[in-house]
């Protein structure tokens, strides 16, 4: 049909501007669109903006993560109902209050919703708690984390702000910048 499914499919049609969009891959719901990185067409399917206030706005139940939350007056999470990373990497997006697995690595390292791994510790969560100064040590892992590898001290790093966004895989063959993904200097 003639349904705008998103926000690359906006840039190609002529919109620039980035704000929020209605896109109707299912059904009609509003979308945050960053029609400027790397030539835009970016749906933002998670914020955690600089203006969140209190460290654990993105404890959400399994249903509340589903259907999409703000978390702030610019944070917010798109929600996992129609997600096509409802598995990534063969790990299952769970709540951590939820999660009943047992591993080697203590429920009390993660928080919010993410792909946590069956075994062993995780090496990234954008979901987890907004730590404003230093994570705490015992707390490893429970903030939002992004592990650089062999930077033990990063599972402590503090983050303003982070976003996750998503854009059709064929983007850049539709607009014509495939020259650019193979240029040589």
């Amino acid at each position: 049909g003639n349904r705008t499914v998103s926000c690359a499919q906006l840039r190609r049609m002529g919109y620039n501007i980035t704000k929020d969009y209605v896109i109707s891959p299912h059904t009609n719901f509003y979308v945050s669109c960053d029609m400027d990185t790397d030539g835009g067409g970016w749906t933002v399917i998670q914020r955690r903006s600089w203006d969140e206030e209190g460290e654990d706005k993105f404890e959400k139940s399994e249903k509340e993560y589903e259907k999409g939350f703000y978390g702030g007056v610019s944070s917010y999470w798109i929600g996992t109902e129609y997600d096509g990373l409802a598995f990534h990497n063969r790990t299952k997006f769970s709540v951590m209050k939820q999660n009943d697995r047992v591993d080697r690595c203590s429920k009390s390292r993660r928080s919010g919703g993410w792909w946590y791994p069956p075994f062993g510790c995780l090496f990234s969560n954008l979901n987890g708690r907004k730590f404003k100064s230093g994570v705490p040590q015992n707390n490893m892992g429970h903030g939002i984390t992004w592990y650089k590898i062999g930077d033990m001290s990063s599972f402590r790093d503090v983050y303003e702000s982070v976003e996750m966004k998503v854009r059709d895989a064929d983007y850049k063959f539709c607009t014509g910048k495939m020259a650019t993904m193979f240029s040589y200097t």
